[in-house]
């Protein structure tokens, strides 16, 4: 079951987690590159970005806008903390920082409401 920050959030739908480039953040410098080699210098990490995608999936339009909301309220907190995949797999330091509605909310054939979402996650430093 996925969880952040201990909260089951997103038991509701089907999710799933990809993980965004990471690596070296560089700084091109003047004139494309450092001005004594002309190569590019390296200035810090990127820091892990995870992108969630899913659907928020219940019996009623009323408690899907009800899970939204709770997912909108941590995105609201600006706190770090341990996000965990539906295999197990978890990140510390993980910050929400974006959540979207991808479109309207739909009543499916069975009769319960979706909506899609997604949710950016980053590693922020937590000195800046």
């Amino acid at each position: 079951m996925s969880s952040y920050r201990g909260m089951n959030l997103f038991s509701a739908g089907p999710h799933e987690f990809v993980i965004g480039p990471t690596g070296l953040l560089l700084d091109p410098g003047q004139f494309g590159g450092s001005s004594v080699t002309g190569k590019p210098s390296v200035i810090g990490v990127t820091g892990l970005k995870i992108t969630q995608h899913g659907w928020l999936v219940q019996t009623t339009s009323n408690a899907v806008w009800t899970q939204f909301d709770a997912i909108r309220a941590e995105a609201d907190t600006n706190q770090s903390g341990t996000l965990v995949d539906e295999t197990g797999r978890s990140w510390p330091t993980m910050t929400m920082t974006k959540l979207e509605a991808l479109g309207p909310i739909s009543r499916l054939i069975d009769g319960r409401w979706a909506l899609e979402y997604e949710i950016q996650y980053r590693e922020i430093d937590p000195g800046v």
